[in-house]
């Protein structure tokens, strides 16, 4: 049975962390002997987890620092996080993590995984230019990339380019996100107005949360009917929930905080929206895809994969506020077009059935085996 390591910081409620137990979910049950190791021992994910996935930390809770452990005696932080016989160690979000493992001996095979926008990747600017990403890199049997967009910045910004450089899209557990999809919902407005829009992920800068509000104000002042949802939690929640109340938007926006379920606010919605300003390769777009609700996202890295480079499956829109509100605008007020989106979103959620996108890693695996 081949042994397989994914390592990753923790189990928190993003989006990389629950494709990566759907992934190894998956792979537990196509018999591969699978452990699942995070730097700390946190994370709402780890309750999903396959009683068939061994489950293991490294730490017991985060601390100060935990981003330098690469600076510590090479072989002894490795041996601390990559500890164990495994045919394939998988560093499945890129960080601290990619730099320890990137110590591993020849004969130990590894695969990294980059989850993001390169070039304006924190990681990647903590190497001191090109030459220290490569030689971080060269250890790397494969550098797998979530998106043709990540892979292609990954490129800009390091300069490598060569056939270890692969593209696997992420893995959606598609019955469990449409069972938990008919769960009931608790949201109550004053009124009810139109268009109900929903929007999930943490609520940080990058998401875009806040140029969203904006939409909706300009929406409700031109008379355009819609209500929108919020789910997720973050460091900005206080600054958007002021926002709601300067503008009198509480009748028309709720903010409902994290929920492990997001899928039962998607499916009741009739349209998502993803305004975020940066992605990788967006898990909550896909997701709203598998549940057959149309999608309005600005245009980030992944998006014209999943949703077609002339708008087949969606609405891709350029990433600035204006062109978010015409996008939604567009949809709000032809119920002809949001009708076509809907038929086109359940379309292309078959795409990800987990059948195609495990059976392309666990072959990636295999010939990585394979290879002298």
């Amino acid at each position: 049975m081949t042994k397989i390591l994914f390592l990753t910081n923790n189990l928190s409620g993003g989006g990389a962390e629950r494709v990566l137990v759907n992934l190894a979910n998956c792979m537990a049950d196509d018999e591969y002997d699978i452990t699942l190791r995070v730097l700390t021992n946190t994370g709402e994910n780890r309750k999903n987890l396959s009683n068939k996935v061994k489950y293991e930390y490294v730490f017991k809770k985060n601390f100060k620092g935990i981003n330098y452990l690469h600076l510590l005696p090479r072989k002894w932080i490795y041996k601390k996080v990559a500890h164990g016989c495994f045919d394939v160690i998988v560093v499945y979000l890129h960080g601290v993590l990619t730099k320890i493992v990137s110590y591993a001996p020849k004969a130990q095979k590894t695969v990294a995984y980059l989850h993001a926008n390169m070039e304006k990747s924190p990681f990647i600017k903590s190497f001191k230019d090109k030459s220290a990403i490569q030689n971080c890199f060269k250890s790397y049997d494969r550098i797998v990339s979530v998106s043709r967009e990540v892979q292609n910045s990954f490129t800009q910004a390091s300069g490598i380019n060569d056939k270890r450089l692969v593209v696997k899209y992420n893995t959606f557990d598609v019955d469990k996100i449409k069972a938990l999809a008919c769960e009931p919902i608790n949201i109550k407005f004053a009124e009810k107005h139109g268009i109900s829009i929903c929007t999930v992920g943490k609520l940080e800068t990058v998401k875009g949360h806040k140029r969203l509000l904006s939409v909706m104000k300009r929406l409700i002042t031109n008379g355009m009917a819609a209500q929108l949802t919020i789910v997720g939690d973050g460091p900005l929640k206080s600054e958007l929930q002021e926002y709601i109340n300067d503008n009198n938007l509480h009748n028309y926006v709720s903010l409902v905080g994290f929920d492990t379920n997001p899928y039962k606010y998607v499916a009741k919605s009739d349209l998502f929206v993803c305004s975020s300003f940066s992605e990788g390769f967006s898990s909550v777009v896909a997701e709203s895809l598998i549940l057959g609700v149309p999608v309005v996202t600005t245009d980030c890295a992944g998006m014209r994969e999943m949703l077609g480079d002339n708008n087949e499956y969606g609405a891709v829109v350029n990433n600035d506020e204006d062109s978010l509100y015409q996008g939604i605008f567009d949809m709000i007020a032809n119920s002809d077009k949001l009708e076509h989106y809907r038929k086109a979103a359940q379309q292309r959620g078959k795409f990800f059935e987990p059948q195609q996108t495990v059976g392309a890693v666990e072959k990636m695996l295999e010939e990585i085996l394979n290879e002298q």
